[in-house]
């Protein structure tokens, strides 16, 4: 399977990146919701954080995929 669009893969060295932990945004003083995501590479030990917006993530229910009739 090719890596090219997939996010678990690590830009520096191509290893897997690991989940850690993700914390709701609320939670972390932001006033919209979502979700911060925080990964490591398993080879090199980089460290990446993803932060999704609720209202622009299809996948979170939001965005124009996701947009409620």
């Amino acid at each position: 399977m090719s890596s090219e669009g997939r996010r678990d893969v690590c830009w520096f060295c191509g290893g897997q990146l690991i989940w850690g932990c993700d914390y709701d945004l609320e939670g972390l003083g932001f006033d919209r919701d979502g979700i911060r995501i925080q990964l490591n590479c398993k080879d090199c030990k980089a460290f990446v954080e993803y932060t999704i917006f609720e209202d622009e993530s299809p996948v979170l229910g939001g965005g124009e995929d996701g947009a409620e009739d």
